[in-house]
Formats: C-alpha cells, structure tokens, sequence
C-alpha cells in the first residue's frame, strides 16, 4: 500500500494508491485521520483501518483525475 496525499475537486485528501486509481481513505471510513501527521500518529490502528478500505476498493478515484500533494504540510523538522 502506497500512501498519498491528493487534492480532488478542491479537497486535500488523505489516499492509498491502489492500481490506477487512489483510494480516498477519508471517504471509505471516516476513523481515518485527515492528515498524513494525523494517520502516522494514530500508528498500527490507522494502519490496519486504511488496509481494510484498500481491500473494499470502494472510494476510489482515477489517478488522472487527481493530483499528489507533499505527504505532509510545513513540517516541524527537516
């Protein structure tokens, strides 16, 4: 599972690519942090959420419709 950051229709999203689509991981389950820092502090348990919304393959967006965004936004550490 390869996590991204997308923006779609003016939202900046939360996905997994997923093939030639990306899954939006916000729209399949709303216990899915919004933010790629949020997802990585929530850990094994927003892990195991967004596999499970992989696996549904529902949500899914084409990947030509969106655009990938920096994973995180002003990073407090470079």
């Amino acid at each position: 599972m390869r996590l991204v950051t997308f923006s779609h229709q003016g939202q900046r999203r939360l996905g997994a690519r997923s093939g030639d689509a990306v899954i939006d991981l916000n729209a399949a389950d709303a216990s899915i942090p919004s933010t790629m820092r949020e997802f990585l502090a929530g850990g094994e348990a927003s892990l195991a959420s967004a596999k499970a919304a992989v696996e549904t393959g529902e949500q899914g967006i084409p990947a030509s419709d969106v655009t990938i965004r920096a994973p995180i936004d002003n990073p407090e550490k470079i």
